[in-house]
This record gives structure tokens, C-alpha cells and sequence, in this order.
């Protein structure tokens, strides 16, 4: 006899068969989105340049570069060789050992750095670069606030989710000493601004507020994106 998980699953398998396609979501739980009873994201089977394909062979033009990390396109010559030859030579290691490659990146990071620079910490993500960052602020100064934008993704782990601005970070405020302000956006001005000079007065004049109003001896550090909020979408490209 089946018990229900295993019908259900038995039932997900048959459907399965029936459209032609790989289980690509039926047991996975996607970030930021609710997954039972949801239709699944798309399922995307190869990719070149811009350009993903899914299983159904529709086109889309990715707009995303998926989390703002294919810059450079799918399946570049140049990195795919790259990527072979280290696979080659060394898959992993340790954060704590001495690598060629991980030596020669931070070399050239360090290269473009403004004058100061002599070091490169490297982390797993941005997320996990964020966390060290505030954590970094915090033990330099002595401080604990951290000032971010309402309208701002910085990550989803703990410190991380709690600088986001955005609703996802409501649920998630385990996080101790966050304070958030509006930044500068004209097309839903929060300051009556007509103009981008306008709203960027406007913006800055309240972030001081918010900061006299803090207290400037508790600030550790002021968390900004150069871009504000990842707008992800992907488009059909027919449909251009």
C-alpha cells in the first residue's frame, strides 16, 4: 500500500510521462515563492549568449543575465576553456589555503580597486559578502546600526534579508540594528519632486534627517546598491 506523499509523488511522474518533460521542479522548493499548489517556473533546458531555451524549444532573451552573473553570456568559449582547465587541475579549496588562481584574481580586483586597496576577501555570494561587510563595519567602529533603502535586495541570509527593503525582509527580521530609508526615485517620488535634481536633493536631505535623527556615533555603515533592486524578467522573443 502507497501512502499519500508517495501517490502524490506517483501521480507527479505520471504527468511527467505524459507531457514529454523532465521532472525539472516537481521536487524542488524555489526561492521567494510559494510552492505548493503554484504553477512551477519555467524549466530552461540550454542556453547561448542571451538567448535560453525550455523545454517546450521557446526562446527567451534573458534580460536578467539570471542573478546579474552572465554578463559575458551563456556558454562563452573563453570562460567554458577556463572553467575545463581548472576543472582539469583543481575542482575546490579550502578558503583558508593558498591558491594560484584565487591569488592572480585578487590580483587583478586590486587593479581596478581605487588607491587603498591591497586586499580581496573572497565570499560564496553577494549575500555572504554582505553579511561580512556589516560584520566587518561593525567590529571597526564599535557600532551597530546599518542604514539601507527601502527600495534595495542585498541577499537572503540573515543580516542580508534584513538590509533588503523590500517585503520580503518583513517575515524575516531576526536581524538586529536595520534602519531604512527611501532613496531617490522619481517615478514614484516619495518627496513631491519633479525633476531627478529635485528628487535627489530631496533624498539626501532626508537621509541626513535619518541619520542626525539615528544618531551619527551608532551608525556602523550605509548599505547601497550602485544599481537599486534587482528587476529580474525574461522575455519571449517573439514577442520583441
Amino acid at each position: 500500500m502507497m501512502n499519500q506523499r508517495q501517490r502524490y509523488a506517483r501521480n507527479d511522474d505520471d504527468r511527467v510521462k505524459q507531457s514529454g518533460r523532465p521532472p525539472t521542479g516537481q521536487r524542488v522548493c524555489f526561492s521567494f515563492l510559494v510552492n505548493a499548489g503554484q504553477p512551477q517556473p519555467a524549466g530552461d533546458c540550454r542556453a547561448k549568449g542571451c538567448e535560453l531555451w525550455d523545454y517546450d524549444g521557446k526562446t527567451y532573451l534573458d534580460f536578467s543575465s539570471q542573478l546579474v552573473n552572465v554578463n559575458l553570456g551563456y556558454q562563452h568559449p573563453r570562460v567554458l576553456a577556463a572553467m575545463k582547465e581548472q576543472l582539469e587541475t583543481l575542482v575546490t579549496i579550502a578558503p583558508a589555503t593558498a591558491n594560484l588562481a584565487r591569488g592572480e584574481a585578487a590580483k587583478r580586483i586590486i587593479g581596478l580597486a581605487p588607491e587603498g586597496f591591497s586586499k580581496v576577501f573572497f565570499t560564496n555570494a553577494g549575500a555572504d559578502a554582505n553579511e561580512n561587510a556589516i560584520r566587518m563595519a561593525r567590529m571597526y567602529t564599535g557600532r551597530d546600526k546599518v542604514l539601507s533603502a527601502y527600495r534595495s535586495y542585498h541577499g537572503n541570509t540573515g543580516s542580508a534579508i534584513a538590509a533588503t527593503g523590500d517585503w520580503r525582509r518583513v517575515p524575516n527580521e531576526y536581524s538586529r540594528g536595520h534602519v531604512h530609508f527611501f532613496n531617490p526615485y522619481l517615478y514614484r517620488s516619495e518627496f513631491n519632486a519633479t525633476s531627478e535634481q529635485e528628487e535627489c536633493r530631496r533624498a539626501l536631505a532626508h537621509l541626513r534627517r535619518m541619520i542626525e535623527c539615528e544618531g551619527p556615533s551608532s551608525i556602523a555603515a550605509i548599505l547601497l546598491e550602485s544599481i537599486p533592486v534587482r528587476r529580474a524578467f525574461w522575455c519571449r522573443r517573439k514577442a520583441i
